[in-house]
């Protein structure tokens, strides 16, 4: 299996998932690869990620994607809309078709973001109450600005609306997420626990998609290198949907002044796992690229365990704008 995980920012969108793909040995045991990349662009402002059966993802993704084309209306409503109908209806006639499940995040750029209010104080009640006196260095200005307000809802109008929800088999209607709320979907949707320690971060901190991301990225690391679940690993990828679009987010991290050197880069439309340090490189691949005759175990775990996650360690996130 796997894991996604969203989060409805007040500026957008926030996705992460794994890169694990499991094969069963025949033995009793599992093979594990993480050569998959499991976010894929739609479109400039809709990313989708999806767990579960990986060759009925695949035929459901590949077919939505070339189908795209002949579709006049591709804004995030329309083809939400869309998507819900036509995986239900290929979902049906796929022969062999499996437990299958997808998040999506949208955003619509010109369509102003709507806060609730009471919202945004629970949100900060929250921060200010679940961490120790002095730990919180600052809050969003816009969360400010949002509490100071007349009325029980807000409007940003410098902020695109975004849309986070889920679409599960074999009906795939859509579950959203209201704005500040976060999910998970996959063998590994208990890293829920773990983004709730950190959410005051991701959705309160800073006014930067470097800040949101790395406490996002934190949590999912943490989560990784403190839960046994084999069916989740690698290194994780992440998508921000914002004013600018969807754009793939690389990270590198290493240890303070000296240790491993790890990267997580974004070439030619695909995620690369990187260990800088030793040289091994694993480069991710689409579902419908992966050739599941390749059964040897293929993982990137180079940084489980590893003191570089600490305290001391450093950590870069650099946005680059995903071209489509």
């Amino acid at each position: 299996m796997s894991v996604v995980a969203g989060c409805s920012l007040l500026n957008g969108v926030l996705l992460g998932a794994d890169c694990r793909i499991t094969y069963k040995d025949g033995r009793g045991g599992e093979i594990r690869r993480d050569t998959l990349q499991k976010l894929v662009f739609v479109t400039n402002t809709t990313c989708i990620g999806f767990v579960g059966d990986v060759p009925t993802a695949s035929y459901l993704l590949e077919s939505m994607l070339k189908a795209l084309p002949q579709r006049e209306r591709r804004d995030a409503v329309s083809l939400g809309n869309w998507m819900t109908r036509f995986f239900r209806h290929k979902y049906a006639t796929f022969k062999g078709a499996d437990k299958v499940e997808f998040m999506v995040g949208s955003v619509i750029p010109g369509r102003p973001k709507v806060v609730e209010r009471a919202a945004a104080a629970r949100l900060i009640y929250h921060a200010f109450t679940s961490r120790p006196s002095g730990s919180i260095n600052g809050l969003s200005s816009r969360l400010a600005a949002i509490l100071t307000a007349q009325t029980p809802y807000v409007i940003l109008t410098n902020e695109p609306t975004g849309l986070l929800y889920v679409l599960k088999a074999p009906d795939f209607t859509p579950s959203f997420a209201k704005p500040f709320e976060y999910r998970a979907i996959g063998s590994g949707d208990s890293i829920v626990d773990e983004m709730g320690t950190v959410s005051d971060q991701i959705f309160a901190g800073m006014d930067s998609v470097h800040h949101e991301a790395m406490w996002l990225g934190a949590s999912m690391t943490h989560f990784l290198n403190n839960k046994n679940i084999p069916s989740v690993g690698g290194m994780f990828t992440m998508v921000k949907l914002g004013a600018r679009g969807a754009m793939p987010i690389t990270r590198q991290t290493g240890r303070i002044p000296h240790g491993p050197f790890f990267e997580l880069a974004y070439e030619n439309r695909r995620w690369v796992q990187r260990n800088v340090t030793t040289g091994k490189e694993i480069r991710l691949r689409l579902p419908w690229e992966i050739d599941h005759r390749e059964r040897q175990e293929y993982v990137f775990d180079d940084f489980e365990g590893s003191s570089f996650i600490a305290q001391d360690s450093m950590i870069l996130f650099l946005v680059f704008d995903a071209v489509q």
